[in-house]
This record gives C-alpha cells, sequence and structure tokens, in this order.
C-alpha cells in the first residue's frame, strides 16, 4: 500500500500540507481512546468512596487523593476532544479547497470559492466538478455539519447564565460529558466516510484515491 500511496502522490504536483492536521487530529483521537479506560475506572474508585463511606459531605482522604489523580486525565481527555475537533476540520477545509484548486485553479477557487461557507464548499465544489454532489441525507454530510457546528462552538465560544446548584452542575458535566463523546465518535465518522463519498462521486481523481489509501 505504501508503494501505491508513493506512486500516486509523485503524480499529485501540488503544494498541500493537510496531512499534517489529519495526523494531528489521529493523535488525539487515539490518546482519547487510550485516556478513556484510566478515566473510567477512577471515576468507579471514586464511585466507591462515597458508597462506602458514613458521610458524603466528609468523605475520606482517599476521595481527594482520588480527584487529585482523575483531575489532570480529564484535562487532558477533554483537551483531545478540541484538538480533533479543529483539527479535522481544518483537513476538510483545506482539503476541499485544494480538491477545487486543482481542477478549477487556484485564481477561480481563491476568488468565487474561497469564501463559501464550509458546508457549501463540500456541496458546491463536488457538483460544480463533476455535477454530483454529497447526499445530503447520507452518513458523510451529515457528520460533516455535526463537524462544522462541533468546530464553531469551539472557535467562537459564547459564555452564557449558569445556575450554580449542585443540580445543574450535574446536570451539565453530564451533558458536557455525552458532547465530548459524541463529538469524537463523530470525527471518526468524518474521516472515515466523507472521503469514501467523495470516491463514489470522483473516483478517478489523484487527490482522491491517494487520500482514500491513506484512510484505509
Amino acid at each position: 500500500m505504501q508503494k501505491n500511496i508513493m506512486e500516486i502522490s509523485e503524480n499529485y504536483s501540488r503544494l498541500t500540507g493537510e496531512d499534517t492536521f489529519l495526523k494531528i487530529a489521529k493523535q488525539n483521537l487515539n490518546r482519547f481512546d487510550k485516556l478513556n479506560p484510566q478515566l473510567l475506572k477512577l471515576r468507579e474508585k471514586i464511585s466507591a468512596v462515597l458508597t462506602n463511606c458514613d458521610d458524603t459531605n466528609n468523605p475520606p482522604r482517599e476521595y481527594y487523593d482520588l480527584y487529585n489523580e482523575i483531575n489532570p486525565i480529564e484535562d487532558e481527555w477533554d483537551q483531545c476532544c478540541i484538538v480533533s475537533v479543529v483539527f479535522t476540520a481544518m483537513y476538510f477545509e483545506a482539503f476541499i479547497y485544494d480538491y477545487a484548486a486543482s481542477y478549477l485553479g487556484d485564481d477561480y477557487s481563491k476568488s468565487h470559492l474561497d469564501k463559501l461557507d464550509f458546508i457549501s464548499k463540500w456541496l458546491v465544489i463536488p457538483k460544480l466538478i463533476t455535477g454530483k454532489e454529497l447526499s445530503k441525507e447520507g452518513q458523510a454530510y451529515q457528520a460533516l455539519k455535526r463537524l462544522h457546528k462541533d468546530r464553531n462552538s469551539l472557535v467562537h465560544l459564547k459564555s452564557k447564565k449558569f445556575k450554580m446548584n449542585h443540580s445543574a452542575i450535574f446536570d451539565h458535566l453530564q451533558k458536557r460529558e455525552k458532547n465530548i463523546r459524541d463529538s469524537v465518535k463523530n470525527c471518526r465518522i468524518v474521516i472515515e466516510q466523507v472521503i469514501n463519498e467523495l470516491v463514489r462521486i470522483d473516483p478517478k481523481h489523484l487527490k482522491v484515491r491517494l487520500a482514500n489509501k491513506s484512510h484505509n
């Protein structure tokens, strides 16, 4: 497979850099997976300590020791999600631009396509080039929409009012963890499905073939 990738790459004479973005995204997705069992194990220990103590408002020292151990893991776990989302989005933003420029030229792409929003690029550019577009009902398109939303919520973070009580904090943390897990899962779907969809639309293009072999 490596030989085939090199052969295709040598024939694709454009200077790009998006593969670095994808590499960073994948590294953080893998790190997220490695941290996950550590996180769950420590949470189980914390839960067991609270279950076995007489007064949950005054837990033993072990409880605080476990929290000191879990905090940096939770921080890194969270950061892995953020980096994965942002760099996956950066990869697909750069990819679709280069795909357009390789067909339609740098000047045309910069003047007429670069200002389109992320989702519009992934609909308009394949349609403009091949006469076909990503299925709006398909997993690839839906995953791109989720990725775009996740990326914007991170890059354009907005503050909001919050009621500081135990119930509200618990609900917030539960929703936040689910969102982190869903965002990471969606990154993997985007990486797997979008290039597959582009292969269906434009199977002969060298960039598409190279990306498909690299992903598989």
